[in-house]
């Protein structure tokens, strides 16, 4: 006895749902790495995260070589979440990828399957590229315990070769960064803090060693080295210094947090004597204050400054704080500026702050 029409239809109906059901819940592992680029890579991303085959193993792994980076990345991430250390192998090449955010998600992908002394051994190894050892420091660094192993310790409280000491300032200063807020006396990494100071010093002070080593050297020291810095940023922001020096001795000086940072970004963005770089250097600093209204003022008395050059840097850190109070300061300097370039930086900053959000109310 057959079905009725109506019966038949609804059924067919049903299987046809059901079926599309399943085929779109089984598509293949390939098909889902494909997807990763696709407007569905969400679901694509979560279904491989659930599939424990062999099959899926393989499409992630030859996804590490696919021609996109999105690809790559998102290959690496799932492949980190399987915590399997056989699979490692083929994350090694990625270390070198021509992408930027390939190679960090390699480094920490690596990291996360090795232990400590496994990830000594290969930031230490001076075969591999300066590049893919940083990003394995990098990565090992954003769990800060690591800085109180005794053997991570040893080794970067060493003396090494100027290029590797570059890269352990460049690396470490922002997790050893100093701040009182947050650090207790019996801080884990106090002993090696005060042994990289030390050592950060002395290559600032050796003129035989590279520009970039000096230069994260001072970087090392306001960043680490915290308020109390500033005052030897302040010395070496004077002749008779070397001016890649000084500048960068300026730049540095929100890095120390101190709260006499703005008066001596201010000292130096006044100073007529000084070259324009400088003061450059400080106009740009005093824009990244956006916490402290003295930067403001700061800045909007330089509006009126007889520098063309000092007006039109002052206005374009302006724009960076995003503080509305400075627009009306803005507006007159506009409306009697007469150089080009000052009054273009004006009306941009303007621009910016009409666009952004009123201070908050106390």
């Amino acid at each position: 006895m057959g079905l009725k029409p109506g019966r038949a239809a609804g059924l067919a109906f049903y299987l046809t749902l059901t079926l599309a059901g399943c085929s779109s819940g089984s598509a293949a592992p390939q098909d889902l790495v494909e997807g990763l680029l696709g407007a569905d890579s969400v679901d694509s991303y979560n279904q491989l995260s659930r599939l424990d085959s062999e099959e899926a193993v393989a499409a992630l792994t030859r996804g590490l070589t696919h021609e996109r980076p999105r690809v790559r990345f998102q290959c690496l991430r799932l492949l980190r979440e399987r915590r399997d250390v056989t699979l490692l192998p083929p994350l090694i090449p990625l270390l070198e990828d021509a992408d930027h955010g390939v190679r960090t998600q390699a480094a920490e992908s690596v990291v996360a399957l090795l232990d400590d002394t496994q990830a000594l051994q290969m930031v230490r190894d001076p075969e591999r590229p300066l590049r893919t050892r940083a990003a394995l420091l990098q990565a090992v660094l954003l769990d800060r315990l690591v800085l109180s192993e005794p053997a991570w310790t040893a080794w970067l409280g060493s003396p090494q070769p100027p290029d590797v000491q570059a890269l352990i300032y460049r690396s470490t200063w922002r997790a050893l960064q100093s701040d009182d807020r947050k650090r207790s006396a019996a801080d884990a990494t106090a002993g090696l803090r005060s042994i990289m100071l030390r050592r950060s010093a002395l290559d600032l002070a050796d003129p035989h060693l590279s520009q970039d080593v000096r230069t994260t050297a001072l970087g090392f020291q306001a960043a680490v080295g915290g308020a109390p810095s500033l005052a030897l940023l302040r010395k070496l922001s004077l002749a008779p210094h070397p001016f890649w020096l000084r500048e960068a001795a300026v730049r540095f000086s929100n890095e120390t947090h101190s709260p006499e940072t703005v008066d001596f970004l201010s000292d130096v963005a006044n100073d007529a004597a000084l070259p324009f770089s400088l003061q450059g250097a400080a106009l740009e600093a005093l824009g990244r204050h956006r916490r402290n209204p003295r930067a403001r003022l700061i800045l909007e008395r330089c509006l009126v400054n007889g520098d063309e050059r000092v007006r039109a840097r002052a206005a374009q850190s302006l724009g960076s704080l995003r503080d509305r109070r400075a627009l009306p300061a803005l507006q007159a300097a506009s409306g009697r500026e007469t150089g080009e370039e000052a009054e273009f930086r004006m009306a941009a900053a303007c621009a910016a702050l009409r666009q952004s959000r009123p201070p908050a109310s106390r």
